[in-house]
């Protein structure tokens, strides 16, 4: 779907992270918002997206669920990896994520 800006709002417990997101596309029909979970391992976060709405490609439809691992490069930034399976096949790439106040 291109570039999105992300809103991820996440809560700790132990090593365990849930929390909720959206996703934000120029192309608004895109849009898409779940749950987020994960755990924490010292300074590596697994992540993972769900949407509220599995993805539809025609007569298949996929979780859409995004996996990310992302790792503290400062106190209030992670960055790493991600990867998903969406209609047109695996898609990956970089993510970045910045706490904001």
């Amino acid at each position: 779907a291109g570039d999105a800006t992300a809103q991820i709002a996440l809560t700790q417990t132990g090593a365990g992270v849930t929390g909720t997101y959206t996703l934000a596309y120029t192309d608004a029909s895109k849009n898409q918002s779940g749950v987020a979970g994960g755990t924490l391992a010292g300074a590596t976060l697994a992540l993972t997206l769900t949407p509220a709405q599995p993805l539809a490609c025609g007569s298949v439809t996929l979780s859409g669920t995004m996996s990310a691992t992302l790792t503290m490069s400062a106190p209030d930034r992670l960055e790493g990896s991600y990867a998903a399976f969406v209609c047109g096949g695996a898609i990956g790439g970089s993510i970045a994520l910045q706490r904001q106040p």
